[in-house]
């Protein structure tokens, strides 16, 4: 008899054991579980905020700028610098849809080495070379921009009406400004000119038609990021080809931009 309750006991303790550490390890599992959640919870919030996908917006006026240059060259002893700039207002017809008007622009500046003219054998009059240059250049532009996926996130309550998102735009662009600054040097004597000239504007009738995928993003309260990348065809006149080997009008080209700036 004392056997069996003996045995009855350390039963009871056994499984009184299991089931307090099985009640902990659940507790424990709760616990982590949500831990997770919050972190996770953290985090999506800073997203929005960061990307303001709550904050309604219906115009965005924007400036911006990348810059871009080509890496120094030993051979032609030429560098490259330059900046992109945009400076556009975009404005919201209803959640899916936008139309932007603005103005694309590049700043070129090309230094070559003296040095690199060294071997150029000078003829019996002058030799004037070209060792600084620098360009301007600016394009009005129209887009229409479809954020196919706004209204969804609307609806799911994951974004109110902004410019924060993926899109499909048509665009159109034509030059308005070519402005070119020359600096020569003569081989011989060492003397310097300087030479500037500005196209007029009926001479750019160079339009380009574009289809692009992009994503905006807002950046805070004041920034913005805005990339895109697709197809653009760019029309000639009948007598301004692309180039003096080709008669084509048209020039088909991949267009690539990259713009981080100020968005108000």
């Amino acid at each position: 008899m004392k056997l069996i309750t003996i045995y009855s006991l350390v039963a009871c303790l056994t499984g009184g054991s299991v089931y307090a550490q099985t009640q902990t390890d659940s507790v424990r599992t709760e616990y982590q579980t949500e831990d997770e959640a919050i972190s996770r919870s953290e985090i999506q919030r800073v997203i929005r905020y960061i990307t303001r996908a709550n904050v309604e917006e219906k115009t965005l006026i924007k400036i911006g700028g990348l810059p871009n240059s080509n890496p120094f060259t030993q051979t032609g002893g030429l560098f490259t610098g330059g900046l992109n700039t945009d400076i556009s207002i975009e404005r919201k017809i209803n959640p899916s849809f936008s139309v932007l008007f603005g103005f694309d622009n590049q700043v070129f500046a090309n230094y070559y080495r003296r040095e690199a003219f060294s071997r150029i054998s000078p003829g019996p009059g002058p030799l004037w070379l070209t060792d600084h240059t620098l360009s301007l250049s600016s394009s009005a532009k129209v887009a229409v921009r479809y954020y196919y996926s706004m209204a969804r996130r609307i609806k799911e309550g994951k974004s109110a009406n902004n410019f924060s998102g993926t899109y499909v735009a048509f665009q159109v662009r034509r030059p308005v400004l070519s402005y070119l600054k020359r600096r020569q040097y003569e081989l011989v004597s060492g003397d310097t000119r300087t030479e500037a000239e500005a196209s007029p504007l009926g001479t750019l009738n160079t339009p380009s038609l574009s289809i692009q995928w992009g994503i905006q993003q807002r950046l805070g309260r004041r920034g913005y990021i805005d990339l895109n990348v697709g197809p653009e065809l760019t029309l000639f006149d009948s007598n301004r080809a692309y180039n003096s080997n080709n008669s084509s009008r048209t020039q088909l080209t991949l267009r690539v931009s990259a713009i981080i700036g100020l968005g108000w």
